[in-house]
């Protein structure tokens, strides 16, 4: 036997002991299962080195940001319309604003924390560039961009409380809470406070603050007795208690109070019920005495909302006709305001600024969302717009602050 023919016997039983070790059962199958190995190696991921590539899939689409809620708006004086306006609801505030490019109202900024129950109420206070706002123990400070820079708890372990107001004041804020009125700094610092004694022992908060010329103005709206406080608050840093007034009622509330600017007279807007019904006074603030048995209002006038400047505008209810209209404040009024436009709806709240008025719907049984109402401020008022807010969990609007 040649050479050749060796070679080709030596590599037969070679390949037989393989198959044998692999558990095949012939020659073919031993091809078989390096061919598939070989195969498959093709399709894996190329050694390093290598420039070919796996093909990459193409990366998912980023979600637009979800907005807290979405808007509807009708607008009846285009020339009126103001270019933008913060809205506060439970759990988010949001700018608002006109955009030029897509001609219509948008959502521009907005802070939507998970844990954070937002106050009813004049909640909303800007102090320069920035924007505060607090729920029921503590303040928050947002940057011009409603982002989140500083806060500010008035609650401890040892000393549950309740935060009930706050206002601006020059460079800073005035706070109501543990029945003593608090002076801050733009930076949540607090400077003083004011003890609003009512005895020897006993305090109480305020729950509306009007600050004019260097006095602060502070209503106490809990019941039996209440009372009302002025506080010199010229210097922050030293707060000055100057008067204290108790008022008794029978299921009344302390709504509302501003001064007239012609003679620095406080007004003070006072509900009562009883088995008879509803009724308002208008009370004067006038040597030392809440001056109010002179000032009650028609039994079928009911005011509604009043606003947060001058002049000062309110929405009237004609019990007896059922019809709403706006009016301008006049202390030598019958009603004290001034009828000057009816209106088909009623409102719970008002804030005014840079001629316009803005009027929060009240919830209807037909319609979930709430409605931001926006009228002209002179005389009479024109209707500008209306806004609908459409919110998945709460749409409750708790206040406005506009510009």
């Amino acid at each position: 036997m040649d050479i050749k023919g060796t070679s080709t016997i030596i590599g037969s039983m070679l390949l037989w002991l393989t198959a044998s070790s692999l558990g095949c059962g012939s020659l073919a199958e031993v091809s078989s299962s390096h061919v598939n190995e070989t195969t498959a190696s093709t399709d894996a991921t190329p050694p390093a080195g290598d420039r070919r590539s796996p093909t990459a899939a193409p990366p998912a689409p980023t979600p637009p940001p979800k907005l807290p809620f979405s808007i509807d708006t009708e607008i009846h004086l285009r020339d009126k319309v103001p270019r933008g306006f913060t809205v506060l609801t439970q759990r988010r505030v949001a700018r608002i604003a006109w955009q030029s490019a897509t001609n219509r109202f948008e959502i521009t900024h907005h802070y939507s924390p998970s844990k954070i129950y937002f106050a009813k109420g004049k909640t909303l206070v800007r102090v320069g560039e920035y924007l505060f706002l607090h729920d029921q123990k503590t303040v928050y400070k947002l940057d011009a961009g409603l982002n989140p820079i500083a806060q500010k708890s008035f609650e401890t372990a040892s000393r549950p409380l309740r935060l009930e107001a706050m206002a601006a004041h020059g460079n800073g804020l005035l706070v109501s809470a543990d029945g003593d009125l608090i002076s801050l700094d733009v930076d949540l610092t607090e400077l003083d406070r004011e003890p609003l004694f009512i005895n020897d022992k006993q305090k109480k908060s305020a729950h509306d603050i009007l600050v004019h010329q260097g006095t602060a103005y502070l209503l106490d709206n809990f019941m039996k007795p209440f009372f009302v406080f002025k506080v010199d608050v010229r210097d922050p840093g030293s707060l000055q208690l100057i008067t204290r007034l108790e008022d008794q009622g029978v299921n009344t509330h302390f709504a509302d109070q501003w001064l007239d600017p012609a003679t620095d007279r406080w007004f003070i807007h006072i509900t009562f019920a009883s088995i008879h019904g509803r009724g308002d006074y208008i009370a004067i603030v006038e040597q030392n005495e809440i001056a109010k048995a002179k000032n009650r209002l028609p039994q079928s006038v009911e005011i509604r909302a009043v606003s947060d400047t001058d002049p000062r505008w309110g929405l009237v209810h004609d019990k007896t006709a059922n019809r709403y209209h706006l009016g301008v404040f006049s202390p030598d009024e019958v009603g004290f305001f001034t009828r000057a436009r009816q209106v088909d709806f009623n409102a719970k709240r008002m804030r005014s600024t840079g001629g316009h008025l803005y009027l929060f719907d009240l919830p209807h049984k037909d319609r979930a969302s709430h409605q931001l109402r926006i009228f002209t401020s002179d005389t009479p008022p024109q209707p500008v717009m209306t806004l609908t807010l459409h919110e998945e969990r709460d749409t409750s609007i708790f206040d406005v602050l506009p510009g």
